[in-house]
């Protein structure tokens, strides 16, 4: 069964060079996922001079088995970030139009 789902998820309050590393990491993921055509990913520059890296779907996305693989693909994206940069945590915020 497939689902439509807003994609959202990022992570907030770096410092500008592991706003750099992040961004190219979820380009790398998303890559993998074959969400490069779903997904923007974009990058904000805080007034305190932090910056927010996130990915947003432009329209919802249909997936397949979306609930055997956002476990799987939230686990694996954390650990990859916490490699990274070992402070930084994901923040998703996965949206179902349909349920609204």
């Amino acid at each position: 069964m497939s689902v439509n789902i807003d994609v959202r998820f990022g992570v907030y309050g770096l410092a500008p060079a592991d706003a750099d590393a992040i961004y190219t990491l979820f380009e790398q993921v998303v890559e993998e996922n074959r969400l490069e055509r779903e997904v923007v990913i974009s990058r904000r520059e805080n007034p305190e001079g932090t910056r927010d890296v996130h990915v947003v779907s432009q329209h919802p996305v249909i997936f397949s088995g979306f609930y055997k693989w956002r476990p799987t693909f939230e686990k694996s994206l954390q650990l990859r970030v916490a490699e990274a940069i070992p402070p930084a945590k994901v923040v998703f915020d996965w949206n179902y139009p349909d349920e609204d």
